[in-house]
């Protein structure tokens, strides 16, 4: 007498229809053919795991930022695509422009690059990164300072090439290509395109328009301070000494409000006088 099974497995194997199997396959390509044929392939079929941990786009980040703030020259590796490495030595030549201007040269620099997300996008894998650096003003060598931008990287999900770089509230980027752009959407392309444009700014920022502070003349209350593309060390002591006795001195512009900090409880009067946003 031959008994019935009592694992699991012969359970399952004796209870399911045999061509069960089949007919999920046959649904699933079903609705790939579908998708193919109207462009909406579900997103959990296509999902792809993309690593945070790409030292390619970090090792590319972190050659722009030395080229940027130390006026470096360093070569970007091969998987930087040559369109893109056009683009930012134009955009790194352009801030060492602002750099020999304003004397702004730094020391006891380092920078680190930490990979926020990651993910999968029609254009290829998209990479956002927080880039945070500190250093020493050669000017004020006894004051550490320090900056962190955000980036958003581009590489080509086929060939691996690192294919776009933006930085927000970069002047050149914003100037360039436009003010918070998705570089998913809108991916760099053909940076001769650009290049009227490129060439606007930079000559804009070698411009005798930089020489607007340079009297550093006290400001009236109610009058609107000139405004300009960079900061200087030098003319934002004149302007603060220059001020300091106004009881609502101007901000750098609308998008910046004056505040004054003596007015929270137990702090020093250490109201910021100049601010300018590039």
């Amino acid at each position: 007498m031959e008994f019935p099974a009592t694992d699991e497995a012969s359970i399952l194997k004796h209870n399911v229809p045999k061509n069960e199997g089949g007919t999920m396959k046959r649904r699933l390509a079903c609705v790939l053919l579908l998708g193919l044929l109207f462009g909406s392939i579900p997103s959990a079929l296509l999902a792809t795991e993309v690593k945070k941990d790409n030292a390619s786009v970090k090792q590319a980040i972190t050659v722009f930022f030395k080229n940027k703030d130390l006026d470096s020259n360093l070569k970007y590796d091969l998987s930087v695509a040559e369109n893109l490495q056009t683009y930012l030595t134009a955009k790194s030549d352009t801030h060492q422009l602002i750099n020999m201007h304003d004397d702004i040269s730094k020391k006891n620099y380092a920078i680190t690059v930490t990979i926020l997300e990651a993910t999968s996008t029609k254009a290829g894998y998209l990479y956002k990164a927080s880039v945070e650096r500190t250093f020493n003003y050669t000017s004020a060598p006894d004051m550490e300072s320090g900056i962190g931008d955000v980036v958003d990287v581009l590489v080509d999900s086929n060939t691996n090439k690192i294919i776009d770089m933006y930085c927000y509230f970069d002047y050149f980027d914003e100037q360039v290509r436009g003010a918070d752009i998705d570089i998913s959407e809108k991916p760099l392309g053909d940076v001769s395109k650009l290049a009227s444009k490129i060439q606007s700014v930079s000559a804009s920022v070698d411009s005798a328009s930089w020489s607007a502070l340079e009297s550093n003349a006290e400001i009236e209350e109610g009058q609107e301070p000139p405004t300009r593309g960079a900061l200087t060390y030098g003319n934002i002591v004149s302007y603060a000494n220059n001020n300091c006795k106004s009881s609502s001195p101007p901000s750098g512009g609308q998008s910046v409000p004056y505040y004054d900090f003596s007015k929270m409880a137990g702090a020093y009067d250490c109201t910021i006088l100049f601010l300018i946003r590039f």
